[in-house]
């Protein structure tokens, strides 16, 4: 079965992740899929990004072959709910502006 944490899905609808879920429900090109511990964001029916759960905080992997040339996606949420690896950081594109279509 297919699930999230009670946390997982607290910071979703109302917390730290609600911009995520926010950006993903006004995009029609965008769909979020529960997985077992993540979510998928799916673009176009292309995985766009996974976040998962981990210890203290979300670990969050963007396709790159989404990203526009010189532009650099993200998604601004609190400091410390995704961890990233070291020089990457994601922001939500507005308008779809850092997504190839």
């Amino acid at each position: 079965m297919r699930r999230l944490t009670n946390d997982f899905i607290d910071h979703l609808q109302g917390g730290m992740l609600a911009p995520l879920r926010n950006w993903v429900r006004a995009d029609p090109t965008l769909c979020m899929e529960v997985r077992e511990n993540y979510v998928n964001v799916y673009y176009r029916g292309g995985s766009l990004l996974k976040l998962s759960a981990v210890v203290g905080g979300y670990n969050a992997f963007f396709d790159p072959k989404y990203a526009k040339a010189g532009v650099q996606p993200s998604l601004d949420l609190p400091a410390g709910a995704v961890r990233e690896p070291a020089g990457s950081r994601l922001t939500c594109p507005e308008e779809g502006v850092g997504l190839e279509n």
